[in-house]
Formats: C-alpha cells, structure tokens, sequence
C-alpha cells in the first residue's frame, strides 16, 4: 500500500494539518511543505519545530519529530509585498504539477496569500484542495478564532471532573478528529479524480468532526427505542489502584467477562451484583477497591490475563511507547542520526500483508532544505534560484 506518485501542498501550521500530512506522508505521498521564510507570531513550523529555533536547536528537535518526517520543506515568503508576486509565482507553478492542497487557517486568510481554493484552481483545474478551520468555511461562527479546548467545549466533548468542573482530554480530540477526516476525504477525493480527472474543495469542520465521534450518545437524543447503555462503574468497568500506585483499566461489559473476572478474584458472589441494587453495588465497589490496594499492578495483570478477562495497565505515555505489544508492532522505531545518534521515533500504526507501512523514513528537514532541488525541478535556473534567495523571497536551509 503507497500514496507514492501523488503530491501534496502543506499550508498549515500548529498540530491538526501536521498530522494529517504526516499520515499521508507515512503512507508514501510525496508533501512538500511551504514554510514561511521567517516564523510570525511566535508560531513554529509544527508543534515539534519550535519558532526561531536556532540551527542546531532545529537539529536536535528533527531528530525526533516524527510529524515532519518523510515531508520536504520549500522555505517561500507569500506575506511580503515586496515578494510576493515572485513567491506567489513558484507556488502556482508548483501547484501545477501537485494533486492536494492543504491548509488550516480561519476562511479567509489563504486568500491574501494568493493561495485560496479558486486562485489555485486557475493552475491546475484538478487540485483537490482541503482547508481545516474550527466551524467550517461558512456560518455563523466560521470567523471566529478557536483552538481544541474551544472547538472541544462547543462541540460537547468536554467533560466534568468529580467536582463538576469542565476538564479536557490529554489527547487534542478535535484536532486529531479533523485530521482523520481530512485524510479520508483527500484519499476519497483522490479516488474520484483517478476515474473522472475531477478536482474538488474539501470543507473540513474540526469542531463537527469532534461532535461525529459522539454518535453512539447523539443517536439516544432521538431514537427513542434505543438501547439502554450497558453498565458501568465496578460492575463492569473502572480504573483500580494497587498496592504499588499504579493503576489498571478492568472492562468487563459483557456478562462472561464479569463472571470471569468475579472467578478470578475468588468473589464468585460478586455474580449476581452486575445490575444489583445501588446499595450493594456501592458496597462491593469499597471491597473491590481495597481488595485491589493489597497487590501490586503486576500481580493483578497476570492473575485477570489468566482468567482471560479485559484488563490493561494504565500506562504513562513513556510506558506505553515502550509497551511490549506497542514494540512488537512497531510503534517504537529507532534510527540513527548523523548528528544525534540512535533516536527513537513513533512508528506508524498499521501494517499490510504483515509488513509495517513506514520503511526507512526520512527525518524531518531543517527549514528550506529542499527549497533549491524543488526550484530546479519548477525549470529555475541556479541564477534565479540565487537571485530569489538573496531578495529573501525563499530561503535554502544554511543561509
């Protein structure tokens, strides 16, 4: 499986267009970032990159960013009056032989860099052009600004602590909600254009994708022969300390499952309390968590993996990134690095036919590292390629 033969445009910064690039540029496409000459508004160039980050600071954090890996950078000042008609003038020569583009700015802002849906469609007919943006293009809230913790709260995600205050994920759900659809729809848009030579604008809402992922709660609000939602809490599951602090996941939703895991604890009368009385629920739950506090984490995975029930470890993320099940699938992969040595990066979750889709990837480059070999692909002489750079209209990494 490989998007290689495809080309993509990346406009965005921050975290939701990274990831979504680093997908596809995981799966093989070819994406070319075009990064701004010099960093605005003390954003870097993705959430890994930080802004005005020295040459060596750059160095040491592309080591291990694994959002920019297998992507080229083409450093090009589209803001600039000054350059704008000669960087503006690359970009649609190189949307011309590009298949996506993409970008995550509120509506409105690709258009005053010359880079907005209907400027490039003028190029290349057949692009396919994703924008990610907060609300959406349109509507009454397409203007406003937002990050995740905005996008997450309007779009009911956000949750309540024990003391009713709202609290958010530690994963970015619209942010990274929005990249998968953006990805889905690129490879959707990029099917039709196989068969038909179509182009098409993506319009991609992160805040209504966060709101897609509550489908199972957002169906009850109008079926009103839905199902009741199976047990929860310690008849069928919860999060449980151990003598040794740390914590397990036990989900046991189905009635073979809570028997086995009743078997297991020697609490066989335990059984009939799945759906029992709120009393002796609250009761078996004071039991359940004193009974877990009396062993260490280990003891109590080995025993529950025994009896075949759902349990996990609640890991750290540097627990779980050297999980043996997340090493054996590859999502720890090390490389070395000509200057930093041997680093680790995230793999990439999926394999095919038994074999990892990531191969012997590409670390991510430094500002403008590309910028000369993908003029000269665009027919620049090294002359105009020298003149650009010296007017600051592009910048080729080292200078």
């Amino acid at each position: 499986m490989s998007l290689k033969g495809f080309r993509l445009l990346d406009l965005t910064r921050n975290f939701p267009g990274p990831f979504a690039t680093h997908i596809l540029a995981d799966m093989g496409m070819e994406v070319i970032k075009i990064e701004e000459v010099s960093p605005r508004g003390g954003v870097g160039r993705d959430p890994l990159t930080p802004a005005g980050a020295t040459k060596e600071q750059d160095r040491r954090h592309a080591a291990h960013n694994a959002l920019a890996r297998n992507k080229k950078s083409l450093a090009l000042d589209l803001v600039a009056p000054e350059h704008r008609d000669a960087a503006r003038e690359v970009l649609h020569r190189l949307v011309r032989e590009s298949h996506v583009v993409i970008e995550a700015y509120r509506p409105g802002v690709v258009a005053s860099r010359g880079a907005d849906y209907d400027a490039l469609r003028a190029h290349n007919p057949s692009i396919i052009y994703c924008s990610m943006s907060a609300f959406g293009q349109d509507g009454p809230y397409a203007g406003r600004p937002a990050h995740g913790g905005q996008m997450e709260s309007i779009s009911g995600v956000t949750i309540m602590d024990s003391t009713g205050q709202p609290i958010r994920f530690p994963v970015p759900v619209a942010d990274t909600s929005g990249a998968f659809f953006a990805v889905a729809s690129i490879l959707a848009a990029l099917i039709e254009f196989q068969q038909t030579g179509k182009g098409c604008h993506i319009d991609v809402s992160m805040s209504a994708s966060a709101l897609a992922l509550l489908v199972m709660h957002t169906s009850r609000l109008h079926n009103r022969d839905a199902q009741p939602q199976a047990p929860s809490g310690p008849r069928a599951v919860g999060f449980l300390q151990c003598s040794d602090g740390k914590w397990i996941s036990t989900g046991n939703l189905e009635t073979y499952y809570w028997e086995r895991f009743c078997n297991a604890l020697g609490r066989p009368d335990w059984i009939p309390l799945r759906d029992g009385p709120d009393d002796q629920v609250e009761a078996m739950a004071t039991e359940l968590h004193a009974l877990f506090a009396s062993k260490p984490r280990d003891e109590w995975l080995e025993l529950l993996v025994g009896f075949d029930t759902c349990v996990g470890a609640v890991n750290s993320p540097a627990e779980a990134f050297n999980d043996p099940q997340m090493v054996h699938v590859g999502m720890r992969r090390e490389r070395s690095h000509p200057e930093e040595g041997l680093v680790s990066q995230l793999g990439f979750p999926v394999r095919v036919d038994g074999e990892e889709v990531l191969g012997d990837f590409r670390f991510a480059p430094a500002l403008g590292a590309d910028t000369a070999d993908i003029l000269r692909s665009l027919h620049y002489t090294d002359g105009d390629i020298a003149r650009l750079a010296a007017a600051g209209t592009v910048k080729i990494a080292d200078n």
